[in-house]
């Protein structure tokens, strides 16, 4: 039911983000916290793939860095609300600044911040990187709609 939301919420066909390390690993933000995963996880679901952003190797390595630094980090459900609330027109400042200074990441939240960290700006319009959406990311020039595994 949330990744509808979201998706209903955000006018968009994406729900999730993550950074997808070397040999399909990922780090995500899920409601447990931010974890190790993998890309057969998402097996037969379609995926927007940064696939055209000129980044140097030192910048993909401080976005893998900032990335697996942030793994164990609780979960933003503050974030998740505030964005809810925002998607039916609803600003909540105290909500927002909550939700900012805690510490805790939603998904899109920990991407920003590994591309904020190497110099890189995937607020796609956000105020603040707590305010990102999976749609944001999506829709930043060099997107990819893929289905994994590649078909």
């Amino acid at each position: 039911l949330v990744p509808w939301i979201i998706r209903m919420g955000t006018h968009s066909q994406f729900d999730h983000a993550f950074v997808i390390l070397e040999d399909g690993a990922i780090v995500e933000a899920e409601p447990g916290g931010v974890r190790l995963g993998h890309l057969s996880e998402y097996y037969g679901c379609r995926i927007a793939i940064n696939s055209a952003e000129d980044m140097t190797v030192q910048q993909r390595s401080v976005v893998a860095t900032t990335a697996k630094a942030m793994i164990g980090k609780a979960y933003n459900d503050l974030a998740i609300a505030d964005d809810g609330l925002e998607c039916l027109g609803w600003h909540w400042r105290w909500l927002l600044s909550r939700a900012s200074g805690d510490g805790e990441v939603v998904c899109s939240q920990m991407v920003a911040l590994a591309g904020q960290a190497a110099g890189l700006d995937w607020r796609g319009g956000a105020k603040t990187t707590t305010e990102v959406t999976p749609a944001m990311l999506a829709r930043r020039q060099g997107m990819t709609p893929w289905t994994y595994p590649a078909v």
